[in-house]
């Protein structure tokens, strides 16, 4: 089976599905999700394509994915990558904002995603002293806070953290991280 960068995906055995991104180098496939609007790893076995790129071979070079030859858009810029809508600056702070939200019926399977999510951002950012990064997981049962908190304690220990403004993201519902 041939992917290309640009397909439109389903997954096999769950609802959903998104668009090819890109390839990670352990052979699976980046797909951007419909559903939680995170790009996430996805193996070749676990998708079909439901819509192709077929008519831009001439653009693409192979990439061989767990022996299956997937073809990807050479880095011609004939396909831009999407960017994910959970990231934005605010206008009046000037502190990077990440909505963590995710819109499925069961989070809990989503969690490492979101933290990966958390763990990109703060690496990408990292070098950018004094950048205030507000992470929004909501109130919920404080399951993704207590994991975000224990994150950043253990791999960005020089990174200070509060709860952010509870006027902005309700009680318990964000959480402010500075980049020290």
């Amino acid at each position: 089976m041939e992917i290309f960068q640009g397909d439109i995906i389903r997954y096999l055995n769950s609802q959903g599905g998104g668009t090819v991104t890109g390839f990670s180098p352990d052979g699976k496939i980046l797909v951007l999700d419909n559903n939680i609007g995170m790009e996430i790893p996805v193996e070749c076995s676990e998708c079909v394509v439901v819509s192709g790129v077929e008519g831009m071979a001439k653009n693409m070079k192979m990439h061989y994915v767990g022996g299956v030859g997937v073809k990807k858009a050479a880095d011609s810029g004939a396909l831009p990558k999407p960017k994910p809508k959970e990231l934005k600056i605010s206008a009046e702070t000037g502190t990077l904002e990440v909505d963590l939200h995710i819109k499925a019926s069961n989070t809990n399977n989503y969690i490492n995603t979101q933290l990966d999510k958390c763990r990109r951002t703060l690496n990408e950012h990292r070098k950018q002293k004094g950048l205030k990064v507000v992470f929004i997981h909501g109130k919920g049962d404080g399951t993704l806070r207590l994991q975000l908190i224990k994150l950043i304690m253990k791999e960005f220990p020089t990174f200070s953290f509060s709860d952010a403004s509870f006027t902005k993201y309700g009680m318990y519902g964000a959480t402010e991280v500075t980049i020290q």
